[in-house]
C-alpha cells in the first residue's frame, strides 16, 4: 500500500511479512515516518498526519464484514420493494462502516455517499429501477480495494 501526500512524501506499507504482525509493520512505517518528518521539517507534519488518517484501516475486520453485509442487505431490500427508510438505513450503515475502514474517500466510498444522497432526495420511482446495479458496482469497488490489499488473495480453493 502506498501513502502519498501533498507534501510530496511517499510511504509504502507492505503487507506483513510471514511471521510478523500488522503491528510490527505499522511500527516500521511509523519509524519511516519519523525519519521523514525529521528530514522534511515539522511544517509537513499536519499534511502527513492527514494522509495517515485517510489510509485504509484493514485491521478493522468487523467493519469490513458489516460493510459487505449491509450492502447486500440493502440490495435485497431494494429487490423486495422495501420502503425508502429501510434503503436509507442500509446505505447509512454501509457508509458508517466504510468510514470506520478509512474508505469514505475512496471511489466506492464516494459512490456510496452520492447514492445515499440521491436516494434521500428523489422520489422512490426515480431511483428504484437501477439501484441494485449501483449497489453491486459499489460492492465490487470495495472488493477490488480489499483484494488489492491482500497480495496472495485466492477467491477459490
Amino acid at each position: 500500500m502506498k501513502v502519498a501526500n501533498p507534501a510530496g512524501i511517499s510511504l509504502t506499507m507492505p503487507p506483513p511479512p510471514p511471521g510478523t504482525t500488522s503491528r510490527e509493520t505499522l511500527q516500521q512505517t511509523i519509524d519511516k515516518l519519523f525519519n521523514l518528518v525529521t528530514n522534511k521539517g515539522k511544517d509537513d507534519l499536519d499534511s502527513i498526519l492527514d494522509e495517515i488518517d485517510r489510509t485504509p484501516k484493514w485491521e478493522n475486520a468487523a467493519n469490513m464484514f458489516w460493510l459487505g453485509n449491509d450492502l447486500r442487505w440493502t440490495m435485497q431490500q431494494v429487490q423486495l420493494g422495501a420502503p425508502k427508510e429501510k434503503i436509507l438505513h442500509g446505505l447509512t450503515q454501509s457508509r458508517h462502516h466504510s468510514s470506520e475502514l478509512g474508505l469514505a474517500e475512496s471511489t466506492p466510498g464516494k459512490q456510496l455517499s452520492e447514492l445515499r444522497s440521491k436516494v434521500e432526495s428523489l422520489s422512490e420511482s426515480a431511483w428504484k429501477s437501477d439501484l441494485s446495479q449501483q449497489i453491486i458496482s459499489i460492492i465490487n469497488g470495495f472488493a477490488t480495494l480489499a483484494q488489492e490489499h491482500q497480495p496472495n488473495f485466492r477467491p477459490n480453493p
